[in-house]
This record gives structure tokens, sequence and C-alpha cells, in this order.
């Protein structure tokens, strides 16, 4: 039964983003913190939204990534409580909050050069840290 739902979730993830790339010209496979600045912080409602859908889409992939790791018994990259869902808001607020972490050890030149995927990577293994091992 899991295996039809990443299946179909795949699906679904991989039609979004092919419907991102066919209707945005901001469409790109990656973007540093200085465009998510500018994207965020401009007028255009439409551009904005098909950005946030695009980051949704990456935290979503991490998690469905995440969850073949568990079901391969590998070790996961960050552990989701299980009652708690990963939410579009959560993973924007967790890349934001990343950024913003990311702004104490680094000038902002070298932030404004950073990738956001990697930080939103590190921003879900932070928010959602994987018990150690004993």
């Amino acid at each position: 039964m899991i295996a039809c739902e990443y299946a179909y979730m795949l699906k679904i993830n991989i039609l979004a983003g092919v419907l991102l790339v066919a209707l945005s010209g901001t469409a790109r496979a990656d973007y540093k913190v200085k465009q998510y600045r500018q994207i965020m912080a401009s007028n255009d409602e439409t551009t904005i939204a098909l950005f946030k859908s695009y980051l949704v889409g990456v935290g979503k992939g991490l998690a469905w990534a995440n969850t073949g790791f568990r079901l391969n018994g590998s070790s996961q990259l960050f552990c989701v409580p299980a009652k708690m869902a990963l939410l579009p808001e959560n993973i924007l607020d967790i890349l934001a909050r990343q950024i913003k972490e990311a702004s104490t050890t680094m000038t902002e030149a070298e932030l404004s050069e950073e990738w956001v995927e990697p930080l939103m990577l590190v921003g879900l293994e932070n928010a959602f840290p994987c018990p150690t091992k004993k």
C-alpha cells in the first residue's frame, strides 16, 4: 500500500514540476538566496505563488526521499514526528528560519550566493533531528 501511495505522489510531484516549468518564466533547477529574496520581495503574486510551489515541492521531495531511506532501512536525513504532517507553511517557514540562522554565521555576500535547496535540507534536519542511537 505504501509503495502505491509513493508511486502516486511521485507522479503528482513530477506533474507539478512539469507544470511549474511550463507556466513560469522563472523556473530553474535551483535558486540562490539572493534570487529567493528577489522573488519573495517582488510584487508579482503569480511568480511568488509558483516559486512557493517549487519550494514546497523541494521540501516534499526531500520528505519522500527520506521515507524511501526509512523503508529501505537506511538512516533518515530528518525525523518528522509520526503524528505531524509536513505542511507547505511548515516547509516555507523552515527555509526562512534556516536562511535567517545562516545569516548569523556568514557574510551577506556569502549567504546571497548559497543555494536555497541545501539550506532547506539543513533546516529540516535542524527542525526534526533524528534520535541518536545508543
